[in-house]
């Protein structure tokens, strides 16, 4: 069983299309009932006219003081019975003509065209929905799509600020291994200078921490060594 919730709420085009479907079958309906009370009125009219031929009114019985024998008188009562049942046969579809166009033909006329106007005014109805859903739809696209824009440009900022982290690290711990390069360097120059003996560290004194002290006292102790 076809349920609106589950199988529909989503076909509004094939439903407006079915209704309008309806509708025309309904239409062409009526159309050949119209048509039928017609037929139906029209051969009614041409049986009475045909009853007419048979008695009064210049008939073939229209005189009333015809003396007629046995068998004129039989014939004429043949002929006025058939008379009377093709009055009533008229009567009959004259009647089911007027039964046609008053009991379904005018109802469902009526039906048919409250229910065109109830038609067109859920279709617009409906038009109006579909194009507010379609707009929702396009604006929630828009929005997702700009959170997705947004997160990617989040993701890559974060990817960035990570990687300054990095460098930032990177060239710290540089700086540190240049610092301690250079500091071995020294060392090793000094040390290398100790055994060589020509490494003469500067005093603590204030005025003997310069080369030119340093100088000074070089030549004094060589002074003192020659003069002993």
């Amino acid at each position: 069983m076809v349920k609106f919730s589950q199988d529909l709420w989503d076909s509004f085009d094939a439903i407006a299309a079915k209704t309008e479907t309806s509708a025309n079958v309904a239409k062409n309906l009526i159309d050949f009932l119209t048509e039928r009370a017609k037929i139906e009125q029209a051969y009614a009219k041409s049986l009475a006219e045909l009853s007419k031929k048979a008695g009064g009114g210049g008939g073939l019985f229209a005189s009333k003081n015809d003396v007629v024998d046995k068998e004129a008188k039989s014939v004429k009562t043949v002929v006025l019975s058939l008379r009377e049942e093709t009055l009533h046969i008229s009567n009959t579809h004259q009647e089911f003509s007027a039964k046609i166009l008053s009991e379904v033909v005018r109802p469902v006329e009526g039906f048919l065209k409250s229910k065109d106007l109830d038609r067109k005014k859920n279709i617009q109805e409906g038009q109006k929905r579909l194009k507010a859903q379609a707009d929702a739809k396009a604006a929630h696209d828009r929005a997702k799509d700009a959170y997705n824009k947004a997160g990617k440009e989040s993701d890559a900022a974060s990817e960035a600020h990570e990687k300054a982290q990095k460098d930032l690290f990177a060239d710290a711990e540089n700086k540190k291994l240049q610092e301690e390069a250079v500091v071995s360097t020294q060392s090793t120059g000094i040390h290398n200078e100790q055994k060589r003996g020509t490494y003469l560290p500067y005093t603590t004194h204030p005025h003997t921490h310069s080369p030119i002290s340093q100088a000074n006292s070089i030549c004094s102790t060589l002074i003192f060594k020659f003069t002993i």
